[in-house]
């Protein structure tokens, strides 16, 4: 891979030697998700990179689309994109400091779920509105 895309994946180019084959993602991935499991990412862009490398997704959601049609309607033009709505709304992760392996592909998994908590604590205090 080229320099700049490891280094926009945060990803350390000694890592890669060691790092499981495709083929063996694919079968992890197998494993973990079952035909009926739910998907969710945080865009349609996260998706179509999973398809297109090979790891089936049965079904799927992604968060982007109900945090903007939940915005819309409270009359919210959604402006920036997923690092800056969670320091807009102050979404933190419940076990943040849980140990996690590095790399942008965690860090974004770590803010959608950060997303997905803000969000339901929001329609918490108002129904119906994700």
């Amino acid at each position: 891979p080229h320099p700049r895309l490891l280094e926009h994946l945060a990803i350390d180019p000694d890592e890669l030697p060691g790092a499981a084959p495709l083929e063996a993602a694919r079968d992890s991935w197998r494993s973990l998700v079952g035909p009926e499991d739910l998907v969710v990412t945080w865009s349609l862009g996260s998706l179509t990179v999973l398809e297109a490398a090979g790891f089936a997704v049965p079904r799927s959601s992604y968060l982007k689309e109900v945090y903007c049609n939940g915005q819309a309607r409270r009359g919210v033009t959604v402006r920036g994109g997923l690092e800056e709505l969670v320091r807009r709304h102050g979404a933190t992760l419940p076990n943040a400091d849980v140990p996690m392996p590095q790399g942008r592909a965690v860090e974004r998994l770590r803010q959608t779920e950060a997303m997905l908590h803000w969000m339901r604590s929001e329609n918490d205090r108002e129904p119906d509105t994700f």
